[in-house]
């Protein structure tokens, strides 16, 4: 839907370094920042993290995005499974208290926004089904070939 390039192409345009590495939408996985470099997409976790930013609203519904974006979380999943085989990076869920703690494992902005108290970010939303999409990467570990 070209989402994802649209949003990698805007962010490389700005002055103001809002960056992610990837950036995901239903059909596409766009580089935006090369994982040796910093992205500035979470404010408290830059300097840790790859940032994935998915392409959609903090709106929508978990129905939404399992019926309307099954694509996007599809990627998201392929991202993970892949840094889980290049990075060790464990493929399970990080909440705040997590954060704090240094844990590694998968987390959103609002999470970080929670923990760090730099941002108010509340994507990708109450709706957004991570961790179905936990559950999609770990059967991607052991089934997909890497990017």
């Amino acid at each position: 839907d070209g989402a994802a390039e649209a949003t990698a192409a805007y962010c490389a345009r700005r002055d103001d370094k809002v960056s992610a590495h990837w950036f995901v939408d239903d059909d596409s996985i766009v580089r935006g920042v090369q994982d040796k470099d910093v992205a500035y997409a979470a404010p408290g976790a830059n300097n840790n993290g790859i940032q994935i930013e998915v392409c959609g609203y903090a709106r929508w519904t978990r129905e939404q995005w399992l019926t309307e974006h099954l694509g996007s979380l599809c990627n998201v999943a392929r991202l993970l499974a892949h840094y889980y085989r290049k990075a060790a990076v464990p493929i399970i869920y990080v909440d705040e208290h997590g954060l704090l703690a240094k844990h590694r494992g998968v987390t959103t902005h609002h999470d970080v926004s929670q923990a760090f108290k730099r941002s108010t970010h509340t994507d990708p939303g109450p709706g957004f089904p991570l961790h179905d999409v936990i559950q999609l990467a770990w059967h991607l570990t052991l089934s997909e070939p890497q990017l």
